[in-house]
């Protein structure tokens, strides 16, 4: 099979993805104190971590996206700090996870005499395989905070594309209508853009102009 049957058929299977996530986990929490909460999120954690260890990907993925579904609930308020930590704590490990497995696909010294080359290409080839997964989630809040959390995943590919996504990004958040779910997605996308390009700086600037219209806009509604 070739590189692009696999992506096709790896995407084929991701057809159903948000259909899969769907809304069991949002349901489920609806009702859960903030204790009982931050114990079903950790739970989560394992169960990404355990599918991940048993090469369940998809169902990882499923687990991430789920869980970061939650945080296009602002209500109550104050609780969205706390929720924020535990989603991003389980989005961090998931990209721990494929970043590692990717680096450790691209090493030379991973492949025979000669294979290099080709253990290379194949591990680039199954980095986009990842952005392309993540591409084809159709809610823009978790496909905006999988593809920052993967970002660190273009260094293997192309420095560049990392620095163009962490643009793309900055302003896909512009698409988020509630002013603290758009915060929160702004610090989380800066935070990404220190770790993959910690000397650019224009990101940070479009993201505080967005925050302070978003703001001057809320005081106006109020």
């Amino acid at each position: 099979m070739s590189g692009s049957e696999r992506i096709r058929a790896r995407l084929e299977q991701l057809d159903t993805l948000d259909e899969m996530s769907g809304g069991g986990v949002v349901r489920e929490v609806g009702g859960l104190t903030q204790e009982e909460f931050t114990h079903r999120l950790n739970g989560l954690k394992q169960e990404l971590t355990e599918a991940w260890q048993s090469d369940q990907r998809v169902k990882a993925l499923k687990i991430a996206i789920q869980c970061v579904k939650l945080l296009s609930l602002s209500v109550p308020e104050h609780f969205y700090p706390s929720k924020f930590v535990l989603v991003i704590d389980i989005l961090d490990t998931l990209a721990s996870l494929v970043y590692q497995r990717l680096k450790f696909k691209s090493q030379s010294e991973n492949f025979p005499v000669g294979g290099s080359d080709t253990g290379k290409l194949e591990a680039q080839e199954t980095t986009r395989n990842w952005f392309y997964k993540v591409a084809s989630i159709r809610e823009l809040l978790p496909r905006l905070y999988l593809e920052a959390a993967l970002l660190p995943c273009y260094s293997l590919i192309n420095v560049q594309e990392g620095e163009q996504a962490l643009s793309r990004l900055s302003r896909m958040i512009r698409g988020i209508g509630d002013p603290l779910m758009a915060a929160y997605a702004r610090m989380y996308v800066c935070r990404m853009g220190f770790v993959i390009a910690p000397t650019l700086t224009q990101h940070i600037s479009e993201s505080i102009e967005d925050f302070l219209h978003a703001l001057k806009q809320k005081v106006k509604q109020t």
